[in-house]
């Protein structure tokens, strides 16, 4: 619940319900959302960045040189794939026990 609630405006809210009836409903919905939509991270390039550069190390031995080319990520994100789903999955789950969401004003 702190997570919900450190980045939103808003709360669950059923008549009747006491604030611990809330959070023990929010985790239960919590825990089923996250059972059928798990953290799926990846880290794809955001598009119009440059996703990589490369350095080019060369040394000289006697009249040879060898030149050896690293490709390191400038910029990668880290996402979440299953974020929304879970959100969307958790919101049916407190809608189902009757809930609705009331944006503070």
């Amino acid at each position: 619940m702190l997570l919900l609630t450190a980045c939103s405006s808003g709360r669950w809210l059923r008549e009747g319900a006491s604030l611990v009836d809330v959070d023990h409903d929010l985790f239960d919905c919590e825990r089923e959302s996250a059972r059928m939509y798990p953290p799926s991270i990846t880290d794809a390039p955001q598009f119009g960045r440059d996703s990589s550069t490369e350095t080019k190390k060369c040394t000289k031995n006697g009249d040879t040189t060898d030149c050896r080319t690293t490709t390191t990520r400038a910029y990668a994100p880290v996402s979440d794939a299953n974020e929304g789903r879970r959100f969307q999955a958790r919101a049916a789950c407190m809608r189902g026990k009757g809930y609705h969401w009331r944006e503070d004003r």
